[in-house]
């Protein structure tokens, strides 16, 4: 008998060290499904408006499904994961200290250019929100769901907001390490209240970072997108999340 064809998880991803940190210790959750991470270069939420966006997002997984020789029927869902980056802070917060590289801090973000900060700012706010509430991609034919960690990947894996290029692929490699033979530990470190503000439905994750300066602080829903794919959890991750786990 022949073994049934696996169904995707394709996640979007903003760079490499998505990929590095995240997507092997995803897919050790599943069972019969595959976690692909598909990564572009820079941000697509401060690229385009949120009509183009919303395209760009489509064009992504058509390529994903190019690549990996597979039809609409066979993902279950596609996720695309972000850094909030601070986006959702006040104008009047950005600081404009003389710095090339924009820096980021509890309350604040400094940069030479605070106008370029604010527009950006602004513009990744705005296709979030819409991408937040856009439930299908490839024209409604894939189930859709963006998740975030903040302010980006290695401040919450690696507690380092401001990590150099080469910091960030240490602090990806590191975290892979330290959970490659413990997935238990994994997923409690994505369920610590200190990321998840203790909010573990899908709209109130979100509602966290929009208030002051949350998109700033350390947070991540992660462990939404783990709950929100439970059916396609391995036996033993589903076993174990009612002890302790999740």
């Amino acid at each position: 008998m022949s073994r049934a064809k696996p169904k995707f998880i394709i996640v979007l991803c903003e760079g490499p060290t998505d990929q590095i940190a995240l997507e092997g210790l995803l897919d050790d959750l599943f069972d019969e499904t595959q976690v692909n991470f598909v990564f572009q270069s820079g941000d697509l939420m401060t690229s385009y408006d949120r009509k183009r966006t919303k395209s760009k997002v489509g064009d992504v997984v058509k390529g994903a499904k190019a690549s990996l020789k597979i039809k609409d029927k066979d993902i279950l869902r596609v996720a695309f994961l972000t850094d909030s980056d601070g986006c959702y802070i006040s104008d009047d917060v950005v600081e404009d200290p003389g710095l090339v590289h924009a820096v980021y801090e509890d309350d604040c973000i400094r940069h030479s250019n605070k106008d370029a900060i604010i527009k950006r700012n602004h513009q990744k706010r705005d296709n979030l929100n819409m991408l937040i509430n856009m439930p299908y991609t490839c024209n409604k034919k894939i189930e859709f769901k963006i998740y975030y960690n903040s302010c980006n990947l290695d401040h919450v894996t690696g507690y380092k907001r401001n990590a150099s290029n080469s910091d960030k692929i240490n602090i990806a490699r590191e975290f892979l390490d330290k959970y490659v033979d413990d997935l238990p530990g994994f997923v409690k470190f994505f369920a610590d209240d200190s990321l998840t503000s203790g909010k573990t439905e899908y709209l109130e994750s979100w509602e966290v970072l929009k208030n002051g300066y949350e998109s700033l602080r350390r947070h991540s829903n992660l462990l939404v997108f783990i709950l929100d794919n439970y059916e396609y959890l391995n036996d033993k991750a589903k076993k174990s999340s009612g002890d302790g786990w999740i």
